[in-house]
């Protein structure tokens, strides 16, 4: 054996593990990896006006025949898109977003049941499936579903497009949606507010645990954003034609920050 081979075992047979031949366990000290001093959180909100709405427009058909329930819906909802155009929409702000046939079966009538004598299930299906020829098709109709989303960016027009969209033939309108398209000086604010606010609270901590605050050791965000307003408004095929009166409101943009200030 060499001499490097020898030292080596050695060394090995001189390692004593903790607790064993009578000697006392000892304990490891584990260091924390979290940063030391005071952890806070803050939160800011800046209030806009929305300049975007967006807004989901719907036509429904139905016939016994697919193509002709088909060929009616296209029909209305070209019409309500050229008259969604001539209020001013742009292309790119028009998405179909839904089309949809569906059969949808209606049940069997039953033949009437005599008073003296009612006849047993089995019987009574026998009776309708006599009375029914071979080759009929199934009760029913088909119903088409075609819906568009539409981004309006003249709020102002809001009502007008509304109006002429159900007077066009759209029957349902639903989801309108505002926000603000570009939030980014208001999120400025809203962190703006968020930092001061765990800066504050931060002083408070110190202050109260009679430690002086220190420099910043780390930053983090998380959360906030565009606290979207839905109207929850839904329009009806029954609605008036006129303008429809819309109220935009007012939006909220929040942030949320998580500051460690170190301590001295």
């Amino acid at each position: 054996m060499s001499r490097s081979k020898i030292a080596r075992a050695f060394a090995l047979s001189l390692f004593v593990v903790p607790g064993s031949f009578g000697c006392a366990p000892q304990t490891a000290v584990v260091q924390s990896a979290l940063p030391q001093g005071i952890s806070v959180n803050g939160h800011g909100e800046a209030q806009g006006q929305p300049d975007i709405a967006r807004v989901t427009l719907g036509v429904e058909t139905r016939s016994k025949v697919a193509t002709e329930a088909t060929d009616l819906a296209n029909q209305q909802m070209a019409a309500v898109i050229a008259a969604i155009k001539q209020q001013g929409v742009a292309d790119k702000d028009i998405r179909t977003q839904n089309f949809s046939v569906n059969f949808e079966q209606q049940p069997e009538p039953y033949p009437p049941v005599p008073v003296d004598a009612p006849p047993s299930k089995e019987a009574t299906r026998g009776a309708v499936a006599a009375a029914a020829p071979a080759n009929e098709l199934p009760r029913g109709f088909y119903r088409v579903s075609n819906t568009v989303q539409v981004s309006i960016r003249e709020l102002g027009k809001l009502g007008a497009i509304l109006g002429g969209a159900t007077s066009a033939g759209a029957n349902s309108v639903w989801g309108i949606q505002f926000d603000i398209e570009d939030p980014s000086k208001l999120e400025a604010d809203a962190r703006q507010k968020a930092v001061a606010q765990a800066r504050a609270r931060a002083e408070q901590l110190a202050q109260l645990a009679g430690v002086k605050l220190g420099k910043v050791i780390s930053v983090g965000e998380s959360g906030g954003g565009v606290m979207q307003r839905d109207s929850g408004f839904g329009y009806s095929m029954k609605a008036a034609n006129a303008a429809v009166p819309v109220q935009s409101g007012e939006l909220t943009v929040s942030q949320d920050v998580q500051i460690v200030y170190a301590t001295e």
